[in-house]
């Protein structure tokens, strides 16, 4: 879910045959995210979305109590943070 953030593969993105192609096109590791174990982690965006949709759906803004996520460790490290996803292969 971190990796799919970091790619900027989003819950529309995922559902977006077009959309989702042309992100695989030009990043080997969205290519190879998107079919990793045959698809699973495209299904688990799908369904709940990359882990900044399900932090602003429970924390953020669309949250009860909103918890932002600028400057804190939730943030992406690329955004200075500590959130990174582990290499796949």
């Amino acid at each position: 879910m971190i990796l799919a953030e970091e790619l900027g593969i989003t819950q529309a993105v995922a559902r977006n045959p077009a959309r989702l192609t042309e992100i695989t096109g030009k990043d080997p590791n969205a290519k190879h995210f998107a079919e990793l174990k045959g698809g699973a982690g495209l299904r688990v965006i799908r369904l709940v979305g990359n882990y900044g949709e399900v932090y602003d759906r429970y924390f953020g803004r669309r949250g009860r109590i909103p918890i932002d996520r600028d400057g804190t460790p939730n943030e992406l490290a690329k955004n200075g943070g500590a959130m990174i996803s582990r290499p796949f292969r």
